[in-house]
């Protein structure tokens, strides 16, 4: 099974769309479709495919190793290889792919990172109320 195939069982666990796994990742849904259809081998938007699948970038691509992302360092190294996030957007992401328990110590680093600007954007942003799924 190739990158497309897991991308696609991805999409069925999480019960996600392709349109919202483009919304996620900013890539095309067409991209997505294709990648799935074609059952690629790679994709250069391996790092946001698999940090909006929440799961192991090296699972993704190859299918070895553990599938969920299971360890707050784990979700943080796939954050932080998507060099066009912003570290709002990391912690962000971060906070929404593990349990709220997690999400403090998660973002902890990070936020040490973050001017005070960025701080209170992500204050701001988290307490922003979420679009509700239909």
């Amino acid at each position: 099974m190739a990158l497309g195939k897991r991308v696609e069982e991805r999409l069925e666990e999480l019960g996600i769309s392709q349109e919202q796994l483009a919304e996620k990742t900013g890539v095309t849904q067409s991209a997505i479709s294709a990648l799935i259809k074609r059952d690629s081998k790679s994709s250069r938007s391996l790092f946001k495919l698999a940090s909006a699948l929440r799961c192991d970038p090296a699972w993704l691509e190859t299918g070895k190793g553990k599938k969920e992302l299971t360890t707050v360092g784990a979700s943080l190294k796939v954050l932080s290889n998507i060099k066009e996030l912003s570290l709002e957007d990391k912690a962000i992401r971060l906070a929404q792919s593990l349990p709220p328990n997690d999400v403090l110590q998660a973002i902890q680093p990070l936020f040490e990172k973050m001017t005070l600007r960025q701080r209170a954007e992500l204050a701001r942003l988290a307490l922003e109320p979420q679009p509700q799924d239909d």
